[in-house]
């Protein structure tokens, strides 16, 4: 390969034909122990980085239809709302979530030499032994604590100099995205803890956002045929993955029609006189 070169081809090269039979030995020796010391090397710093993590990194998903309960490696529990996604990575030093889409309850196993990190959008939430659910959808983030108390910190803030870190206490809930700080912290309400149960809880909760959380829970979807009718405001239990009897409870309470268009959709529309059916022909 050297002859083929520019240089190679000005210099006159010895023939490797005639290359004493003496340094033979010796060249292989050299090639040998320079094997031996990269592959150690290689070796030393794969199992550093091996010991450096307890486990690799894992994704888990929760499929529409399905509300999953993961037991973690080190004794928490994670339970994956309706159509979420998670990347598990834990390491010696901490035990890190990033919550991709959607919503999960953590039930955090107390170890105070690793505390337990979700990220989430901008920022993350901080526990060392609690039970705490965090949202992300379109690029808001809730975080609800039901149990023990939690650090939320808006990384997207502090990048500019600012501190943004609020701890909440148990029964408060806070939000945050990339254009607005961490919230003050509010009460938090019924419907942010039964998810789990499998119902959802609604107190005067405008229909349209309603429907939208429903949705999440089934492939049959449902619709408004007019775009008012979702400034409405409900409130009650319903079982997530009925999505007929929700439509017809909703249909029920607020004076609407429900009617079954396809096996895929349901059309909630007002009950006026032009949507009734002729009588009597």
């Amino acid at each position: 390969m050297l002859a083929q070169t520019q240089v190679g081809r000005r210099r006159v090269l010895p023939d490797r034909r005639t290359a004493p039979r003496l340094f033979r030995p010796v060249y292989a020796a050299a090639l040998a122990m320079l094997i031996a010391i990269v592959g150690g090397a290689v070796w030393l710093s794969e199992s550093a980085n091996i010991g450096s993590i307890r486990r690799s990194e894992l994704s888990q998903l929760a499929s529409i239809d399905e509300i999953r309960r993961l037991n973690l490696s080190d004794g928490s529990i994670v339970t994956l709302d309706s159509d979420t996604a998670i990347r598990v990575a834990f390491h010696t030093k901490e035990r890190r979530i990033v919550l991709l889409r959607g919503r999960a309850r953590f039930e955090v196993a107390h170890d105070a030499n690793r505390p337990f990190v979700v990220v989430a959008g901008t920022g993350q939430v901080v526990a060392r032994g609690t039970i705490f659910d965090v949202s992300l959808s379109n690029g808001r983030v809730h975080v609800t604590l039901l149990r023990g108390s939690v650090d939320v910190r808006d990384r997207t803030i502090r990048r500019h100099g600012h501190s943004a870190i609020m701890r909440l206490q148990p029964g408060e809930t806070t939000s945050f995205s990339r254009t607005e700080a961490v919230a003050q912290p509010l009460p938090m309400s019924s419907a942010d803890v039964g998810w789990v149960s499998g119902m959802l809880s609604f107190d005067a909760e405008r229909l349209g956002d309603a429907i939208a959380q429903a949705n999440r829970y089934n492939a049959t979807k449902v619709i408004v045929a007019d775009p008012t009718v979702n400034d409405l405001r409900i409130s009650g239990a319903y079982h997530v993955k009925d999505a007929a009897g929700f439509a017809r409870a909703i249909a029920a309470s607020l004076g609407l029609r429900a009617n079954t268009v396809s096996d895929k959709s349901i059309l909630l529309s007002r009950d006026s006189v032009e949507n009734r059916p002729d009588e009597g022909g």
